[in-house]
């Protein structure tokens, strides 16, 4: 589909967010994600829907759901599930019923596969054993085909969440040990070397963090820039460095998009 400098100017064509949302555990990626319009919810993290459950105004955002949870469900009918899943989507999203979709999360889906990968295709080496650096290879071009072709190139907004974990280097000492350094960045946390790649595929790539404020109160906070300790933050669709409270609302209010299609009606 052509979309004409005139159709985003007047609104006519809203761009789609697909946001990279990366977060450690309690930051509020979930609930960041289900502040999206209309949504279908991929859940492969266990009981990630109650945070809808436990709050109406996110209730009122979804479309439906479904689990893909291993526990619940063979390995194999989790991914086959997925696809389909993935296919009502795309129909919905056609059809103006579904304005989001959310996987939640990658972090579990790389390590599900990776079980997938050594159940149903283990990688053998001409030796006859298992070779684990194969099947690595196997699961990152697996993620970024699933990503990019199932995931992203759905016609809506898509919110990918993921864990974080500190990156690690190896430097080798005057003994000639090698041994592995934390560097105090924070980056996405998947199996194999996806993680590298996983931002690329997005328009924003965000890091989440939460702070404990008086009286029980906290503050949510959005990284869409490099900075500090998350230097893989980034965004081309003209997010600051910093969102407080993120949420749909707060993300369209920073890039001014509301107002744009204010002043086209």
């Amino acid at each position: 589909m052509v979309i004409t400098k005139a159709e985003l100017e007047t609104g006519q064509k809203k761009p789609k967010f697909k946001i990279l949302c990366n977060g450690g555990f309690g930051s509020g990626k979930t609930y960041f994600a289900m502040t999206f319009p209309k949504w279908a919810y991929a859940m492969i993290e266990p009981n990630g829907i109650m945070t809808a459950m436990s709050t109406p105004s996110l209730m009122a955002n979804m479309v439906h759901y479904e689990e893909f949870v291993p526990a619940k469900l063979d390995l194999k009918a989790c991914f086959e599930n997925m696809s389909n899943y993935i296919v009502k989507v795309r129909k919905e999203v056609e059809e103006g019923k579904i304005e989001t979709f959310i996987l939640d999360n990658l972090s579990h889906l790389s390590e599900n596969r990776w079980l997938y990968i050594e159940q149903y295709e283990p990688a053998i080496s001409k030796n006859g054993k298992i070779d684990k650096l194969a099947q690595y290879g196997n699961l990152g071009r697996w993620l970024y085909k699933f990503i990019l072709c199932e995931v992203i190139s759905l016609p809506c907004h898509v919110v990918v969440n993921v864990h974080t974990q500190e990156e690690e280097i190896e430097e080798e000492n005057d003994r000639g040990e090698v041994k592995r350094k934390k560097t105090g960045n924070i980056i996405t946390n998947t199996l194999g070397g996806f993680r590298n790649d996983a931002s690329g595929l997005f328009n924003a790539s965000i890091f989440l963090e939460v702070q404990n404020m008086p009286q029980g109160q906290y503050k949510y906070k959005a990284f869409c820039k490099p900075v500090s300790k998350y230097m893989g933050a980034k965004n081309n669709v003209g997010l600051p460095q910093l969102i407080e409270n993120i949420s749909y609302q707060t993300l369209c209010d920073s890039i001014g998009f509301n107002n744009k299609t204010k002043e086209s009606a």
